[in-house]
C-alpha cells in the first residue's frame, strides 16, 4: 500500500477518534471501514472480538451476523407496582417509551385502594381475587399496547415474576410474544439491563430460526427441491418470477398455496431459496 495512501487513511481515523460527539453515542461494538476517499462506520448491538484487517477489500465476515440476525425488540417490564415498556435498539440505547393509557400500577387500573380487598359484591377476595384484578390489569395494558405496535413484527419480550407472567400471557394479542422472557423482577431493573437480557433472548430466537430453516432444507433436499449451485439457483429465482413463487415466506412461518396450485408449478423452482 503506498505511503500516500496510509496517510489518508490515518488521517481519517485520527480524525474519528478526535471526534467528541461521535463516541458519546455508541453501541456494544463499533466496525470501521477505511479507505483513503472516505470512512464508513457502524455501531453494532453485538459483542464483537477486536481485530484489524487490512487488506484490497473489506473483512465483512464479523459484521454479517449484525445484519442478520434480529437486533431490536420491545421488553414489557411488567410488575404489579410499575409496567413501562422499553426500546431496544440495533445501534442505540435502550430506552423507555411513553405510552397513552398504561396505568400506573395494578390498583390504578382496575380503580381500587388495594387488590387485597373485596370487591363491592364481595366475590372477590383472596389469592383467587387478586388473580382476577391481575387479569383485568393484564388486560389494561395488553389494549394500550395496541395503538403501538400495530402492524409490526418486532418481538415483544416480558420481563415479569409469576403469577402476573403466565397471566399476562394468558390474555396477550399481539402474535409477536417471545415465548422466553426476562427473568426476576423488573421494578428496579434499568433499561440498559433489560436490553443486555433481551439480547440474549433475540440469540436464542435468532438460532431457533436457523435451526428450523436447516430442518426444512434437509426435508426438502430429500424431495429434490434443493441446490447449493449458485446458477441453478438464479435459474430457479427466474421461473419462480414468472410462475409466482410456491409459497410466501415470512419471519414467523409460511403460507403455502392450495394444493390444486402445486402440481402446475412443481418443478418450476428447483431452489430452497425464494420458493
Amino acid at each position: 500500500m503506498a505511503k500516500k495512501t496510509v496517510d489518508a487513511i490515518v488521517e481519517s481515523l485520527d480524525d474519528l477518534v478526535d471526534d467528541s460527539s461521535f463516541w458519546n453515542y455508541q453501541a456494544n461494538s463499533l466496525g470501521v471501514l477505511a479507505t483513503e476517499d472516505a470512512v464508513l462506520t457502524f455501531r453494532l448491538p453485538t459483542m464483537l472480538e477486536p481485530a484489524v484487517e487490512a487488506a484490497d477489500r473489506f473483512f465483512m465476515k464479523p459484521l454479517l451476523r449484525a445484519v442478520t440476525m434480529p437486533q431490536s425488540a420491545f421488553v414489557l417490564a411488567l410488575a404489579q407496582g410499575s409496567v413501562r415498556l422499553v426500546e431496544v435498539m440495533a445501534d442505540l440505547p435502550a430506552f423507555t417509551l411513553k405510552i397513552d393509557g398504561f396505568p400506573e400500577d395494578i390498583a390504578s387500573a382496575i380503580g381500587v385502594p388495594s387488590i387485597t380487598g373485596r370487591s363491592p359484591s364481595g366475590r372477590i377476595q383472596g389469592s383467587e381475587g387478586q388473580k382476577v384484578r391481575m387479569r383485568q390489569y393484564a388486560r389494561a395494558i395488553d389494549a394500550a399496547l395496541r395503538d403501538t405496535l400495530a402492524g409490526r413484527e418486532t418481538p415483544l419480550i416480558l420481563a415479569a415474576t409469576e403469577p402476573l407472567d403466565s397471566i399476562y400471557r394468558s390474555v396477550n394479542t399481539y402474535p409477536f410474544l417471545a415465548e422466553k422472557g426476562v427473568a426476576g423482577s423488573p421494578e428496579q431493573t434499568t433499561d440498559s439491563t433489560l436490553a443486555s437480557a433481551a439480547r440474549l433472548i433475540l440469540d436464542s430466537l435468532y438460532e431457533d430460526s436457523l435451526k428450523e430453516l436447516a430442518e426444512e432444507f434437509e426435508v426438502r433436499t430429500g424431495q429434490g427441491r434443493t441446490t447449493t449451485d449458485v446458477v441453478k439457483t438464479a435459474r430457479a429465482r427466474l421461473r419462480c418470477a414468472r410462475h409466482g413463487s410456491m409459497e410466501q415466506r415470512h419471519p414467523r412461518g409460511r403460507q403455502p398455496l392450495s394444493d390444486s396450485a402445486l402440481p402446475a408449478m412443481a418443478g418450476s423452482c428447483a431452489s430452497h431459496i425464494g420458493c
